[in-house]
């Protein structure tokens, strides 16, 4: 859980992340199973959670991407939602996203 927010703690603070990759962030961590790690909500699942419209959480799961926070594992198609991981441990440099394998801490 600590992780988690500490995870949310960088994301809030960091600059280059839109405010709906903010608050898509928060969900996504609500929703990602604390065992396994799964993690599958569908755009509908997250613009309801959110409140956001469905065309500015396309936005704001891009911005994670793009950023390192988040992976798209395997993409979905209708009636089947994109499977994400969340990158825990990333951190930003001159020479770009550094993403540390799990089990690596600081």
């Amino acid at each position: 859980m600590i992780e988690k927010w500490k995870l949310l703690k960088k994301v809030n603070a960091d600059q280059k992340l839109n405010d709906a990759a903010r608050r898509v962030m928060f969900f996504l961590l609500d929703r990602e199973n604390n065992k396994t790690k799964k993690l599958f909500p569908s755009h509908a699942r997250l613009s309801d959670d959110t409140g956001l419209s469905r065309s500015s959480i396309k936005r704001g799961v891009a911005n994670l991407i793009n950023n390192g926070y988040l992976t798209r594992l395997k993409k979905g198609y209708v009636g089947r939602a994109t499977e994400y991981q969340i990158n825990y441990h990333v951190s930003h440099s001159e020479k770009g996203i550094i993403i540390e394998p799990k089990g690596v801490h600081n």
